[in-house]
């Protein structure tokens, strides 16, 4: 069986800048925990696997940011954008 096409040199953007005011948790729902990690950490974690993502932008409010300048740090390809108002 032959494989599948290929994609390379692609730019991924996850966009995680709700409040979450429906949910009515003390913060967004991108940061609720489940298994040990944020659902945003596990969908991050999913893009930054795949080979041909050579850029993940993650629009998020600056808020935030700080909770995951360590992954950041550890994976260059992951660079943030502001929200839209």
């Amino acid at each position: 069986m032959a494989a599948g096409p290929t994609v390379e040199n692609v730019a991924a953007v996850v966009l995680a800048g709700g409040v979450g005011k429906r949910m009515e948790a003390d913060m967004p729902k991108q940061f609720l925990e489940l298994q040990g990690e944020t659902v945003l950490e596990h969908s991050l974690k999913l893009f930054l696997r795949l080979k041909g993502v050579s850029q993940l932008i993650l629009v998020l409010d600056e808020q935030y940011r700080p909770m995951l300048r360590d992954l950041q740090k550890r994976e260059g390809r992951l660079v943030f954008a502001d929200p839209g108002l």
